[in-house]
């Protein structure tokens, strides 16, 4: 079954939705964005977290020292390099995280030769992600998923970019993700919306029966 990752999470209730859906990944962003969350809020919503979920940590070219204590500290799971970060930058984090932590690399994907690149790092999984300009992720944008059949992906990847419950079930036909990722999808107004985050989680796991149902 594909693995689900609720990114963006800034609230208690945030957490709640996770908790009550089992989501596998639980996205905490520390980048400078609307979805920014401190160290301190971080980790006290990481304590709320329920098993198995895993807590991950997103950063954009944050230096290796700093990350490896933010993630210590608040206690992610994972280690989401979502900018420009290189090979030396993944080296360098596996020798300061604690054991067993995950290093993830996001591609920004206009051609095959962007996940060629994400891959080159050596991190332990991709997640392929639309590219912007304007920003490193959350643009609610798609790209082109026919791409990822044409590559030879050395480890598990995750989809990500303009993904919801409407076009979630063909991204995973398309892509044959080990897992996809959501943010702006599942929110209304700019925050988490339960209803919508319920049918991303059914509609991404093939649950047709639930899909249409919200959370009360």
């Amino acid at each position: 079954m594909v693995k689900v990752k609720l990114c963006g999470l800034r609230r208690v209730e945030d957490i709640i939705s996770v908790n009550r859906l089992a989501a596998d990944y639980a996205g905490f962003v520390f980048a400078p964005c609307k979805r920014k969350v401190t160290p301190e809020l971080a980790r006290a919503l990481r304590k709320s977290l329920k098993s198995p979920t895993k807590a991950v940590g997103v950063f954009v070219d944050t230096p290796a020292p700093e990350v490896a204590a933010i993630a210590e500290w608040c206690g992610m799971d994972v280690v989401q390099m979502h900018g420009n970060e290189d090979a030396e930058t993944v080296q360098t984090l596996r020798m300061l995280l604690p054991s067993g932590c995950e290093i993830w690399k996001a591609a920004h994907v206009r051609t095959a030769d962007d996940i060629r690149k994400a891959a080159e790092t050596g991190a332990d999984r991709l997640l392929l992600d639309a590219y912007s300009p304007d920003a490193a992720g959350g643009t609610g944008a798609t790209f082109n998923w026919e791409i990822i059949p044409q590559c030879d992906i050395p480890v598990p990847y995750f989809v990500a970019g303009g993904l919801s419950a409407e076009n979630v079930a063909d991204a995973v036909r398309v892509a044959q993700p080990y897992g996809v990722d959501v943010s702006s999808g599942v929110e209304t107004d700019g925050f988490k919306d339960a209803g919508k985050m319920a049918q991303f989680v059914w509609a991404a796991r093939g649950e047709a029966s639930q899909a249409g149902q919200g959370i009360e």
